[in-house]
């Protein structure tokens, strides 16, 4: 995702779980969430020559 010039806006530890151990406990999972302002994307997209409908 940074590669695409989106940043980081948070990180979140262990805010779901989706599957159990064998034992019942939860395995949690981090999240990360990113973002990108239309202005930086409508540009990215302009310099790689791709149209827009903004």
């Amino acid at each position: 995702m940074e590669r695409l010039t989106m940043r980081r806006e948070g990180h979140f530890k262990k805010p779901a779980f989706f599957k159990k151990t064998d034992e019942g406990k939860p395995i949690w999972h981090d999240a990360y969430l990113y973002s990108v302002l239309q202005e930086e994307w409508v540009n990215l997209l302009a310099e790689k020559n791709v149209s827009t409908k903004y």
